[in-house]
C-alpha cells in the first residue's frame, strides 16, 4: 500500500483565516486530515474538495493551480481551544482536498497534516 505523509498548514496564526495547501487524492483509497490548535483559538474547521483534473505524477501540488472549490457537507467542526480535530474518509470521489480553519475568537497557532493511503 503507498502512504503518503505532508504537511498542508505548517504552524500558522489561528487568529486570522487559514487555507491549506491542496492535498492530491488521485489513485487514493482514503485520506486523514488532523489539526492541530495551540493556545485558545475558537473557530470553525471545514474540508473544501475539488474536481478540478489532477496532473499526472511528475507535479508539484504546490504549483499546481485547483480553481473550482465546494464545501464537504457535513464536514464542520467546532474548534474550542488547544487539541486537535480530525477528519478519516473513504472512497472519496474528488481529485483535491483542502482544510480552512476560520477563527471566532482567541489565538494561538494551526498546523494541518495529511496522509493517503492508496495502491
Amino acid at each position: 500500500m503507498r502512504v503518503l505523509h505532508e504537511i498542508l498548514l505548517p504552524s500558522s496564526d489561528a487568529s486570522v483565516t487559514q487555507t491549506s495547501l491542496p492535498g492530491i487524492l488521485n489513485q487514493v483509497w482514503g485520506y486523514s486530515i488532523q489539526a492541530i490548535f495551540t493556545g485558545s483559538p475558537v473557530g470553525t474547521m471545514t474540508l473544501q474538495g475539488s474536481s478540478d483534473p489532477a496532473p499526472d505524477a511528475n507535479y508539484s501540488a504546490a504549483n499546481y493551480a485547483v480553481v473550482n472549490w465546494t464545501t464537504i457537507a457535513n464536514s464542520s467542526q467546532s474548534v474550542t481551544g488547544s487539541g486537535t480535530v480530525a477528519y478519516d474518509v473513504v472512497k472519496t470521489g474528488y481529485n483535491w482536498v483542502r482544510a480552512i480553519y476560520t477563527p471566532v475568537s482567541g489565538s494561538g497557532t494551526v498546523t494541518i497534516q495529511f496522509v493517503t493511503k492508496g495502491f
